[in-house]
């Protein structure tokens, strides 16, 4: 027998012996463990990962729900200030005339012009409080009315282009049509136009609606006010969207 048949006889009675086999065994158990264990800790890291997007995202949703609480109230209590002011300074200071001039006994061809003053105001109003026929009427139907009254102060082109007849709920009207009201309002204080073009697109991809005036515009610098603080959160509350635009003049976009 050579000295190599006899080597190679040592090297496999070595390998073949029980204590080198349990090592073997051992060794390979260690390393599936150690596989396993990598494996478990990229899985828990990964659900760990998720877990923590997801109260992440929770939180920011909360935040942005109690912001647009906060910002509903903020809306409401402006628009209650809005109305107390539209009452004492046209509703009640007419009537506080209409009174004096009774008590001075004034002839009734000069009473009459405030009395018509006090129904329009308070028409007017009524009309800001609920829109009429708001279950009944289509949103364009309802932003041509209430664009109506402005016409005696501007010349108002509208233009309605639908392309597939939807139904809104009254919430989302009455949001929309609150923020054309908040819109035409800015316009007549700030904007010294004399036109207000409206245009409104209902389609099967979108809605929107476009107003824009022929006034002086606004720089971006200015601060946002009271009224186009409401705007943002009216169209908010409907998942809408809006741009503001000069050329110049100024232009509203609203997606909803």
């Amino acid at each position: 027998m050579s000295l190599l048949s006899v080597h190679y006889s040592d090297y496999l009675a070595i390998w073949q012996s029980q204590d080198t086999i349990t090592l073997w065994i051992l060794i390979a158990i260690l390393f599936v463990g150690f596989i396993l264990f990598v494996l478990i800790k990229i899985y828990y890291l990964h659900i760990k990962q998720q877990y923590e997007n997801k109260l992440a995202n929770y939180n920011l949703q909360r935040t942005y729900e109690l912001q647009l609480q906060r910002a509903t109230i903020e809306s409401i209590e402006n628009e209650r200030k809005r109305l107390g002011a539209d009452l004492h300074d046209a509703l009640l200071s007419q009537l506080t005339i209409l009174r004096l001039k009774l008590q001075l006994g004034a002839p009734s061809s000069t009473l009459d012009p405030i009395l018509e003053h006090c129904i329009q105001d308070g028409r007017r109003i009524s009309h800001d409080l609920f829109p009429p026929m708001l279950e009944n009427k289509s949103i364009e139907d309802l932003i041509v009315d209430i664009l109506s009254p402005w016409k005696k102060i501007f010349h108002v082109p509208i233009i309605t282009d639908i392309r597939q007849v939807k139904h809104f709920s009254n919430e989302v009207k009455l949001h929309l049509i609150r923020a054309v009201q908040e819109i035409c309002t800015n316009i007549s204080k700030h904007a010294n136009a004399n036109t207000i073009e409206v245009h409104i697109r209902l389609s099967a991809r979108y809605n929107v609606l476009y107003i824009a005036d022929n006034g002086i515009g606004f720089t971006t610098s200015d601060k946002p006010g009271i009224g186009m603080q409401n705007i943002h959160n009216r169209i908010s509350l409907i998942h809408g969207k809006y741009k503001v635009q000069q050329r110049p003049g100024t232009r509203f976009i609203i997606v909803f």
